[in-house]
């Protein structure tokens, strides 16, 4: 604090002065704004606003916030939650106990939106190939990364390659935008494993191995079985595997002996050819 002498002289229209002399005693310094915060956040996280202005001589009793979308606050540590994106600059200035009125301080924060993205859809894969995934992913400044990183050409890229998978197994794809924000999505891949025809079955009602179960083929929607005579005449026939073959031609056992067949799993795998043998 400083004393000042305030003096007042008053002068009439005949030259006549006279004049007053007082010190005043209580001037006090304008209190000084500032505030401290994150400088950006992804949105739906709260940023917590941290007052340090300084009042000198006398203790800061008001603060008011402006947040910059038409939102204030009177609190003198708010959290607050931006409910959109975008840079907002937000200030705030303080009121001391003596009703000194601060500067406006000022501070720009950011706002960053989460990426829009999707691991793509869930897929069938051969054990013994190969297949692109179709993950999309829209922002600014995008980075990737995908786990586990078993059987894909690569775990930094959009779009990496399933090789040769050995069992079903579920992707996470991260995608990490301006200001850290990182969103995630899963995909399933299932992997389609190359059909294993038995070469014999023995259709006798003993309760063991009575049908001809093609290992595998049951993962393969849409699949084609056909089952011929050495006469060329097709005994057997099925869409899709929902039952095995039970060495039946219309509700009657057919005899012993060799039948051919062709299977056309789709999917991307090539036709299946061979023969069966019904032994009783």
């Amino acid at each position: 604090l400083q004393n000042y002498d305030i003096k007042l002289i008053a002068t009439s229209n005949n030259s006549c002065k006279d004049s007053l002399t007082r010190t005043l005693v209580d001037v006090f310094p304008q209190p000084k704004a500032n505030f401290t915060s994150a400088d950006s956040a992804c949105i739906g996280t709260p940023i917590s606003f941290t007052n340090t202005s300084n009042g000198f001589v006398r203790p800061i009793t008001q603060w008011n916030w402006d947040f910059n979308n038409g939102t204030t606050d009177v609190s003198k540590d708010p959290n607050y939650l931006f409910r959109t994106t975008g840079t907002f600059n937000v200030s705030m200035f303080v009121i001391s106990s003596e009703g000194c009125v601060s500067d406006t301080a000022t501070k720009a924060i950011t706002i960053h939106p989460y990426p829009k993205i999707s691991a793509g859809p869930d897929m069938f894969v051969l054990d013994d190939g190969q297949k692109t995934i179709n993950a999309t992913a829209s922002g600014n400044g995008l980075s990737y990364f995908w786990d586990p990183a078993i059987y894909l050409s690569a775990t930094n890229i959009l779009q990496p390659k399933v090789m040769f998978p050995e069992q079903d197994i579920t992707y996470t794809l991260g995608v990490t935008g301006r200001g850290g924000c990182t969103s995630f999505d899963d995909m399933l891949v299932t992997v389609l494993k190359l059909p294993k025809p038995p070469n014999t079955f023995t259709p006798n009602n003993d309760g063991y191995n009575d049908k001809w179960d093609v290992k595998y083929l049951d993962q393969y929607p849409g699949c084609i079985i056909e089952v011929y005579s050495t006469q060329g005449q097709l005994v057997y026939r099925s869409v899709g595997y929902g039952t095995s073959w039970d060495g039946t031609y219309k509700g009657n056992p057919l005899p012993s002996g060799t039948y051919y067949y062709v299977i056309d799993p789709k999917s991307g795998r090539s036709k299946i050819a061979g023969y069966v043998t019904i032994i009783k």
